[in-house]
């Protein structure tokens, strides 16, 4: 019974973690990069590797603070040490090409 209630707990853990990011994203999208900024960069804190990548991507481009060159590449470092990944988008239509989706996430 404990462990159910220990699996239970992580779940519901795991499913707001996704909300935050997921509302980040939304700012993000919205092109509102300063209350995007916060929300990314406390998921990146939290080890999430699409967080990660986010926020390096945004110290780059100087979205929603000032471009850091060394930021960013911290970021990206630490958002690829254990896998390379391509990040699934709940806001967008599943109905695109992998190859699109790859393009529009990492760029041309």
């Amino acid at each position: 019974m404990k462990k159910l209630g220990l699996y239970l707990l992580l779940t519901a853990l795991l499913v707001a973690d996704q909300k935050d990011y997921l509302k980040g994203m939304q700012h993000y999208r919205a092109k509102e990069y300063k209350k995007a900024f916060g929300i990314i960069f406390n998921e990146a804190q939290e080890d999430n590797r699409a967080a990660q990548y986010r926020l390096a991507e945004m110290y780059e481009n100087g979205h929603g603070t000032q471009i850091d060159h060394d930021q960013a590449m911290y970021w990206y470092k630490l958002s690829s040490a254990k896998y390379a990944y391509i990040e699934e988008d709940k806001l967008v239509d599943n109905n695109r090409s992998y190859l699109s989706h790859i393009g529009e996430q990492f760029g041309n």
